[in-house]
């Protein structure tokens, strides 16, 4: 139990992070703007941090991203 807390708390850590980096943006659906790619990049692997976290709680699926079935 107590590695699932500490797993639940780097979620939500990362969940904090996020929303400092990038307030107007959802980490379920990250962006990458060509405008500025480090950010995005960044921007994208918090969200697959975030994501891949999930999944180990069983909470998700492993690409979040997946659009096709």
């Amino acid at each position: 139990m107590e590695k699932e807390q500490e797993i639940k708390d780097a979620i939500e850590d990362s969940e904090e992070y996020f929303k400092k980096c990038f307030p107007n943006m959802n980490p379920d659906s990250p962006v990458i703007s060509m405008d500025n790619v480090k950010d995005g990049i960044k921007c994208l692997a918090i969200a697959n941090e975030i994501c891949t976290l999930k999944w180990i709680l069983g909470q998700g699926k492993l690409n979040c991203y997946e659009t096709n079935k």
